[in-house]
């Protein structure tokens, strides 16, 4: 009876002589895509006398029968067979040599240009206690639909909101930046909000105090009652405080209404914030 293949790897027939060869195969196949013991190492050109599992990532220039697979991951199962991005592979190499891996969405470079989202609502933040926005408060548009939870800043007062967070490992402790996502309630015209943030970074041991960093402010603008809207991304926000692993960073956002472009008349409703940082290592 003839053999049969599953997912490029042969399946052990009842009456199949030498199943010990199919079976060994196998294990070698999945060897090499585990990455467990197989060989592996970068090259531009063939190897001579690859064994069945070996793993070679091609380099920028491949030779010979290697042609037009720069970037690519090549194994050897008694023929060469390539991996590019589109096909399941967990990472790759570019023809610059640079390492990508997949981060489930997209191709991602597997360095400290990796930018990472952490999202913040409204309702993990507290009024300052000077100076503060109004309280948490919940508006119901529509009954059975989602309800807005939201922190008020009213239209002639600068108010703030603060928030910590301890980023992962991972964080390069570089500048951070961020969306702010907002809405407001019936105005007839004038619809500009300029939103600001900063903060402050907290070591072992320190003291908590400290005054936060330089604020970056965004501006954007509304115009229907109750949409939500979602500002352009702050320009880079370096924290105060020389930030360090394990540090917790407090933020302060507030609105700045004293900005000639915040011209909107009525209390502009803070939803939350996407905060967006850069990591250098993907272990915590």
């Amino acid at each position: 009876m003839a053999t049969t293949t599953h997912i490029g790897m042969t399946l052990v027939e009842q009456s199949q002589a030498q199943k010990e060869i199919t079976v060994n195969q196998a294990l070698t196949r999945i060897d090499a895509l585990m990455n467990t013991g197989a060989k592996s190492r970068a090259t531009n050109t063939p190897p001579g006398s690859p064994a069945s599992g070996d793993v070679y990532i091609v380099g920028s220039s491949p030779m010979g029968a290697w042609a037009g697979h720069a970037g690519k991951i090549g194994y050897f199962d008694q023929t060469w067979k390539f991996i590019t991005p589109n096909e399941g592979a967990a990472f790759w190499v570019n023809d610059e040599n640079i390492f990508y891996i997949f981060d489930g969405t997209s191709w991602v470079a597997a360095a400290g240009t990796v930018r990472k989202t952490l999202w913040v609502s409204a309702a993990q933040m507290r009024p300052s206690t000077t100076n503060g926005c109004s309280g948490l408060a919940q508006v119901e548009i529509s009954a059975g639909q989602p309800d807005l939870v939201t922190l008020g800043f009213d239209a002639s007062t600068e108010q703030y909101a603060q928030f910590p967070v301890a980023f992962r490992k991972g964080w390069d402790e570089g500048t951070v930046s961020a969306v702010i996502y907002w809405s407001h309630p019936s105005t007839t015209t004038n619809f500009g909000v300029v939103w600001g943030l900063q903060g402050v970074a907290c070591s072992n041991d320190d003291a908590v105090g400290g005054a936060f960093g330089t604020a970056q402010t965004v501006t954007d603008t509304g115009g229907t009652t109750n949409d939500i809207y979602v500002t352009a991304a702050t320009p880079a926000i370096t924290i105060a405080g020389t930030p360090a692993e394990d540090d917790v960073c407090f933020f302060r956002i507030y609105r700045k209404a004293a900005d000639a472009a915040d011209t909107l008349a009525v209390s502009a409703r803070l939803h939350g914030i996407k905060l967006f940082y850069t990591v250098n290592s993907y272990g915590d």
